[in-house]
């Protein structure tokens, strides 16, 4: 097998882990393009929610056609998360020092490599 075979974007390998890890907490509302987290997702951390929301918002290409994944500022997910920027933003922050998150611009995205660590993570429910 040459190197080349091996060349692919880690998401278009990772449909089946993004939706085990949102399965039970989001729903994509393609018309208005938001995720709006269900009742389930209350009882997790804020640690775990935003890691989930995150990871939803990796999933939009496999949900609509020709879509492209922006990072999320903390303003965009105040309100789908219920959380008020004083907390958002510092665990935003523990996030990324962790490495499960990158800071990109203004927003954040969830690092691609580190799908199964933020899928371990949920287990834990830390």
């Amino acid at each position: 097998m040459a190197l080349k075979d091996l060349k692919g974007s880690v998401f278009s390998v990772s449909e089946d882990l993004i939706e085990d890890i949102v399965r039970s907490y989001v729903r994509y509302d393609s018309d208005e393009k938001s995720i709006v987290m269900t009742p389930e997702a209350a009882s997790l951390s804020n640690k775990v929610k935003v890691l989930v929301y995150l990871t939803a918002n990796e999933g939009w290409p496999y949900v609509i056609d020709d879509y492209t994944v922006q990072p999320l500022a903390p303003k965009d997910m105040e309100a789908p998360l219920g959380m008020k920027g004083g907390s958002l933003r510092p665990t935003l922050r523990a996030l990324e020092a962790d490495n499960f998150i990158r800071k990109m611009g203004s927003g954040y995205r969830v690092i691609a490599a580190n799908l199964a660590k933020v899928k371990s993570h949920l287990g834990s429910g830390k």
